[in-house]
């Protein structure tokens, strides 16, 4: 019983924190969702290049289950799904430090979300987004997947 009683106070805990939080952040995290998939649709112009290879996606949000690499051809936009945890990254960290140091009730602001970020953390993010990008490339030139 104690697990549970811990596991039903992790969730209480989680919808709270879900609950005074999302009003705040639903402006950044929107505008974070625009600029992810804006740089997801320039992978997409730039690596389109045989329109019979692939099926017609529906949206955006297909080009995260499907492989677009053919043959012996590696497409950027299998990258679409790193580009997304590379934002959310910037998200998590932006919204760890407003937590911590801010105690407003205002809306947190794009502005003041990349203010809160240093540039150690975009550059080891962006260093993570570049070892993943290859690590990507390493598995689909091995065949791993």
């Amino acid at each position: 019983m104690k697990l549970s009683d811990y596991l039903i106070s992790q969730f209480t805990d989680v919808v709270t924190v879900y609950k005074k939080y999302l009003k705040r952040t639903f402006g950044t995290t929107m505008s974070l969702t625009v600029i992810c998939f804006v740089g997801i649709a320039v992978l997409i112009k730039f690596t389109d290049f045989d329109d019979l290879s692939k099926g017609n996606q529906v949206s955006i949000a297909n080009y995260f289950f499907y492989r677009n690499s053919t043959i012996n051809t590696y497409c950027l936009t299998d990258l679409s799904k790193n580009l997304l945890i590379y934002f959310v990254s910037i998200f998590s960290v932006c919204f760890s430090r407003i937590i911590n140091e801010d105690t407003s009730d205002g809306e947190v602001s794009l502005l003041k979300c990349i203010m809160k970020l240093k540039l150690y953390d975009l550059f080891l993010l962006s260093l993570l987004l570049c070892v993943s990008s290859a690590l990507d490339y390493g598995f689909y030139s091995l065949n791993m997947y």
